[in-house]
């Protein structure tokens, strides 16, 4: 029986240890898509402040509300 208890314990820690590292994974992945999104707004907003990239008013609000007051995974809602 002992060896079964073992047995058990090592698959739990084991199978502990995947769900863990799926949810570092996650993790990683929306700490790399902040910032990616950071840097992306922080390059159109000073090419669109220094006059070399020309948006019309429209497209501009647009960027804005898209990735400057949106939240991931639901572009254009702006935050309450």
């Amino acid at each position: 029986m002992r060896r079964s208890t073992k047995v058990d314990k090592a698959q739990q820690q084991q199978k502990q240890q995947q769900v863990n590292d799926k949810v570092s994974d996650r993790e990683d992945a929306d700490d790399v898509y902040t910032a990616i999104r950071r840097s992306l707004v922080s390059v159109v907003t000073a090419a669109v402040t220094s006059g070399s990239l020309k948006l019309r008013p429209n497209c501009l609000e647009l960027f804005r509300g898209t990735f400057v007051l949106g939240e991931p995974g639901r572009c254009g809602q702006p935050v309450p």
